[in-house]
């Protein structure tokens, strides 16, 4: 796993959004933008910190190797990984 580190509180907003209609299934980026109704680059953006901390799988598309499918990671499995950071950090 990358990094793990909090995020702002508008992307962690945007991400349980995103948990709540997808879990763990695959999506696109078409989809994630009616689900957040925000614009592409932002979502993007998010996309790109999500993935750089380990929330975010990134695949290339059976069908369409040029298109890119998406899977959210379980947040309890981050937040036990956050916590861990935390721990090794202290000591």
């Amino acid at each position: 796993m990358t990094k793990t580190e909090p995020l702002p509180k508008w992307m962690t907003r945007r991400y349980a959004q995103l948990w709540r209609l997808v879990k763990e299934k695959d999506f696109t980026l078409g989809e994630a933008v009616k689900v957040l109704k925000e614009d592409k680059k932002i979502i993007l953006v998010l996309f790109s910190n999500w993935r750089k901390n380990g929330w975010l799988q990134v695949d290339f598309d059976s069908e369409d190797a040029r298109r890119r499918v998406y899977k959210l990671k379980d947040p309890t499995t981050i937040m036990e990984a956050m916590s861990d950071v935390n721990k090794r950090s202290i000591s």
